[in-house]
């Protein structure tokens, strides 16, 4: 039942990565994600907890930094030479 819902949660929330931007941020949402992801609480549950949507909603999410090395095109160009 708990994987269950774990998957249908990020299922409906895969494109808002707003807590995940939060968890970086802030320790209880933090807290929050692990106990979701490690399955040791519900995320309804979690997201019950007094002050953990607002938190969420309150992170400015900051757009992930660039992957190290050489981008696809460089890639290729480096490939056929």
């Amino acid at each position: 039942m708990h994987a269950q819902e774990l998957r249908n949660a990020v299922r409906e929330h895969l494109d808002d990565p707003a807590a995940f931007a939060a968890a970086g941020r802030d320790a209880e949402v933090l807290r929050g994600v692990l106990e979701t992801v490690m399955c040791l609480a519900l995320p309804k549950v979690v997201f019950q907890r007094p002050g953990i949507k607002e938190r969420i909603e309150e992170a400015d999410p900051v757009p992930p930094p660039p992957a190290p090395g050489p981008d696809r095109e460089r890639l290729l160009e480096l490939l056929r030479s």
